[in-house]
C-alpha cells in the first residue's frame, strides 16, 4: 500500500515504517527494490527496533533502552531503504501519550506530535467544536518547554480506502479542496496547513491523493510540503489571545514495568549462563533479542510472558545440566595430594564451570579451577591440596559459573589426614625437652631439700649448740652473764702482754 501511494505521487510523503518489517516483509528483493524505488527522496519517521510506546518505556524506567531501541531501529532503516531519508523531527501519535513521554521525544529531536482527532478531544483543555485544525496546538512539558500539536481534521476520513462514500475518488478530493476552500476563505488570513493522512494515521488512498494532488497543481494557495515542514508553516491556534494548550494523558495505556522488572532478572541470568556456553553457540544471541522484545508494547502481558517462561526455562536447563559430585570420605596421607572429583553434564554442549573448594585445615595451591565438562559425560578433576594439620573435618565444593555465581548449594565431603612426619618430629623433640626440663627441675628442688636436712643435722650436732625440749639453741640465745655481780671465773692476770689486751673472757 505504501509503495503504491509513493509511485502514484510526484510530490514529497512521510512514511512510518516499523523497523522490523526490513526483517520481515521486505525479504522479498522484488518488494524491496520496488519500495525504495518509490520511496526515493520521501521521509522515513524514526521508530525505535522495537514496538516501544515512549510514555510506557519512561514509565518503567526504560529510557536508556528507548534511546537504544531508536538507534538501532534508525541503522535497520536506513540500511533496508537507503533512497529515503530519514526524519526523528515528527511523531504520530496512535494512543495516549503522557508529559513525561512527550518529553522522552523531544530528547530524541521531536518537534511536532501529529495527533488523530478522537485522540485529542478526549484531552483535558480540548475543546472540538471549536478547534481549527488548521493551525497547531501545543502542550507543556515537564522541563518548562512546550511541545507543538498538529490535529488531523475529521474530513480526512474521506482518505480512508476502508471507508465507502458512494464517491469516485475525484469526487472524494472535490470534497476535501471545498473544505479547505471553505477553511481559507471563511477564516482569517493565516500560515495555515492540514495533515493529509487517515483518522487512525494509515495509509491513504492513493486514487484520492492523486486527484488532490492535480488540484492542488492548479491552485495557486495550496502546495504540498513534507510532514516535517508544518511546524515551521503554521502559525498557533489562539483562544483569548494565547495559544490553545492541551493536557496529555496522566497514565499510560498499558503498564510494562512488572515484565521490565523480570527481564532485568532474566537478563543477568543469561549473562551468567552464557558464560558457560561455547563463544560459537547462537543461544545468547537469540536470548538477548527475546528479551528485548519481551518489553515491546506490540505484546500483551500474556505474551511477553510466555516469552519470558521459555527463556527461564532455556536458562535452567543448561543450569541443570551440571551435576555436582556425591558426597564421600578421603584420606590424606602425606601433606600434599589430590582430591579425586567426579563432576557431571547431562546436556548435549560442553559446558565450562568453576570450581572453589574450602577447608579450615587444608589450603589449595592453585585456586579456582576452570574446568570444561564435556557433554553427556562425566569428567574427572583433580584438585590438589596441601594438609595444614591432623585430624578429620569438612571441605565444601562449590560448583560456580566462569561469571562467579553459585551453581546449587555446595557439596561437603569429609577429610581425614594422617600424621604428618614433620609435625610427628616437632611434637616428639618438644615432648622430650619439656620431659627434661621437668626432671631438672624436680632433681633440683630435691637436692636444695636433702641439702637443708643435712645442715639441720650438722648444727644440732655441734658442741657449741645444746638441745633445749629437742629444739636446738645457739650461742646467741644464752643469758647474758656479762652483767653478773661475782668475779669471773676466769681472767686475765692484768698483765700487759699483747695477748690479753682484747678483753676476751672465756667460760
Amino acid at each position: 500500500e505504501i509503495a503504491s501511494v509513493a509511485e502514484a505521487l510526484r510530490g514529497p510523503i512521510t512514511v512510518a515504517i516499523p523497523p522490523i518489517y526490513t526483517r520481515t516483509v521486505l525479504t522479498e528483493d522484488a518488494l524491496r527494490e520496488r519500495l525504495t524505488n518509490a520511496l526515493t527522496g520521501d521521509a522515513m519517521i524514526s521508530l525505535p527496533v522495537n514496538r516501544l510506546e515512549p510514555s510506557a518505556a519512561v514509565d518503567a524506567g526504560l529510557g536508556e533502552e528507548l534511546a537504544r531501541w531508536f538507534r538501532e531501529g534508525d541503522s535497520q532503516l536506513t540500511d533496508g531503504i537507503d533512497t529515503a531519508v530519514l526524519r526523528n523531527t515528527v511523531w504520530l501519535v496512535k494512543e495516549p501519550l503522557t508529559a513525561d513521554g512527550a518529553a522522552a521525544l523531544r530528547e530524541h529531536g521531536v518537534q511536532l506530535l501529529v495527533v488523530p482527532f478522537d485522540l485529542y478531544s478526549e484531552l483535558e483543555g480540548a475543546i472540538p467544536p471549536l478547534t481549527d485544525t488548521t493551525l497547531l496546538l501545543r502542550t507543556e512539558l515537564p522541563n518548562g518547554s512546550s511541545m507543538p500539536i498538529a490535529v488531523v481534521d475529521p474530513a480526512m476520513e474521506l482518505l480512508d480506502p476502508e471507508r465507502d462514500t458512494g464517491n469516485t475518488p475525484a469526487e472524494d478530493a472535490v470534497r476535501l479542496m471545498a473544505t479547505i476552500a471553505a477553511i481559507r476563505n471563511g477564516l482569517p488570513a493565516d500560515l495555515r496547513s492540514m495533515v493529509l493522512a487517515t483518522p487512525d494515521l494509515g495509509v491513504p488512498d492513493a486514487d484520492v491523493l492523486v486527484w488532490i494532488e492535480r488540484f492542488a497543481d492548479e491552485h495557486p494557495d495550496v502546495t504540498l510540503q513534507p510532514l516535517a515542514a508544518v511546524a515551521g508553516l503554521t502559525n498557533p491556534f489562539l483562544v483569548g489571545g494565547e495559544q490553545l494548550t492541551v493536557e496529555l494523558a496522566d497514565q499510560p495505556t498499558m503498564s510494562i514495568a512488572e515484565r521490565t522488572d523480570r527481564v532485568r532478572v532474566a537478563t543477568l541470568q543469561a549473562a551468567d549462563v552464557s558464560s558457560m556456553l561455547p563463544a560459537d553457540d547462537d543461544r545468547p544471541e537469540r536470548w538477548a533479542t527475546e528479551l528485548d522484545t519481551s518489553l515491546s508494547t506490540g505484546l500483551t502481558a500474556e505474551e511477553a510472558a510466555a516469552q519470558l517462561d521459555s527463556v527461564d526455562a532455556e536458562l535452567n536447563e543448561v543450569r541443570d545440566a551440571v551435576q555436582p559430585p556425591e558426597p564421600f570420605r578421603f584420606t590424606v596421607g602425606g601433606r600434599d595430594t589430590e582430591i579425586p572429583l567426579r563432576i557431571g553434564n547431562t546436556g548435549p554442549t560442553p559446558l565450562s564451570i568453576r570450581v572453589r573448594l574450602e577447608a579450615e585445615r587444608l589450603s589449595f595451591p592453585q585456586g579456582e579451577i576452570d574446568v570444561v565438562l564435556e557433554p553427556e559425560d562425566v569428567t574427572q578433576v583433580p584438585v590438589p591440596v596441601t594438609a595444614r594439620a591432623n585430624g578429620e573435618f569438612g571441605v565444601l565444593v562449590h560448583l560456580l559459573t566462569p561469571a562467579g555465581n553459585a551453581l546449587g548449594e555446595p557439596v561437603e565431603l569429609t577429610a581425614r589426614v594422617n600424621p604428618l612426619a614433620g609435625i610427628g618430629r616437632v611434637v616428639t623433640v618438644g615432648a622430650v625437652l619439656v620431659l627434661l626440663s621437668w626432671w631438672y627441675s624436680w632433681f633440683r628442688r630435691r637436692r636444695q631439700a636433702e641439702l637443708a636436712v643435712a645442715i639441720e643435722g650438722a648444727v644440732s650436732r655441734h658442741p657449741t649448740g645444746r638441745t633445749n625440749g629437742g629444739e636446738t639453741e645457739s650461742a646467741d640465745d644464752r643469758p647474758d652473764e656479762s652483767a653478773d655481780d661475782g668475779p669471773d671465773d676466769t681472767t686475765n692476770d692484768g698483765s700487759d702482754d699483747e695477748s690479753g689486751d682484747d678483753g676476751v673472757r672465756h667460760r
